[in-house]
């Protein structure tokens, strides 16, 4: 509430009216919520000098400005995000794949948040061409702990999974030829490979699969519905508009520092 208390005459009058005006102004809906951002998913969603960046974090904020709530991010590790988001503590967390084991556990919108292009990643030489899924089975595949992987990855007993704490580890071991090879999504791979210097140490051997990534809501937070409805409402604006297609386009930033 701002109180005033008036004047007959002066800038003190003026003043108050002002910022009457500018109150009165602000839509009585206008609001904010607490997103869990992915710490090191680059260029979708990581920490970068103290704040969340990434195309997943720029699509999710440009959704709930258009209708009229300002998104705020606080950053964790994938996994800290997703059982707090579980558990209630925020809302809405970013980037899970739909998987049967997790489809039950959220709210999923209608639209996904993204496409992830997912490219097998090998030391040179593994085959003369593209790895199908035949080649994979009884070779090392890092996967990282905690990650959603397809099914026909996942539940095949043949391909030896070998744990890590993230994708650039998955590189880094490729190229130390502790495992044969790795999924990951093709603009992360890309990014991670020249971060690390690992070009010609590493190299794709094609898509393996695209599938849909989606921002998912708690089912125990009190508001989740809500903020889910109007997320859904603003992601079609952003596809109706064209921006969604700009934001995209802009990640990774063709001169980013890193």
């Amino acid at each position: 509430m701002v109180r005033c208390h008036l004047l007959k005459q002066g800038f003190a009058t003026r003043l108050c009216v002002g910022v009457l005006a500018w109150v009165l102004a602000v839509p009585a809906w206008a609001e904010s919520l607490t997103i869990c951002a992915e710490d090191d998913w680059y260029p979708y969603s990581a920490l970068r000098d103290g704040t969340s960046v990434g195309m997943s974090v720029e699509l999710a904020r440009a959704a709930f400005a258009h209708k009229g709530v300002t998104a705020l991010f606080e950053s964790g590790s994938y996994q800290r995000c997703i059982r707090l988001t579980q558990q209630g503590r925020y809302v809405l967390t970013l980037n899970m794949a739909k998987t049967a084991d997790r489809e039950p556990t959220y709210l999923w919108p209608r639209p996904p948040l993204l496409e992830v292009r997912g490219v097998l990643w090998g030391r040179p030489g593994l085959v003369s061409g593209s790895l199908d899924h035949a080649d994979l089975r009884h070779r090392q595949f890092g996967v990282v702990k905690g990650y959603e992987y397809p099914a026909a990855i996942a539940d095949d007993r043949d391909i030896i999974k070998v744990e890590a704490d993230s994708d650039a580890v998955n590189l880094r071991n490729i190229a130390l030829g502790r495992v044969d090879v790795t999924l990951m999504d093709e603009k992360i791979g890309r990014y991670l490979i020249s971060r690390h210097g690992l070009a010609g140490k590493v190299v794709p051997y094609g898509v393996f699969e695209r599938f849909p990534v989606y921002a998912v809501f708690s089912k125990r937070h009190p508001k989740s519905v809500h903020y889910l409805k109007l997320f859904e409402q603003g992601m079609a604006v952003l596809q109706q508009s064209g921006e969604y297609q700009r934001i995209a386009e802009a990640w990774p930033p063709k001169a980013a520092g890193d």
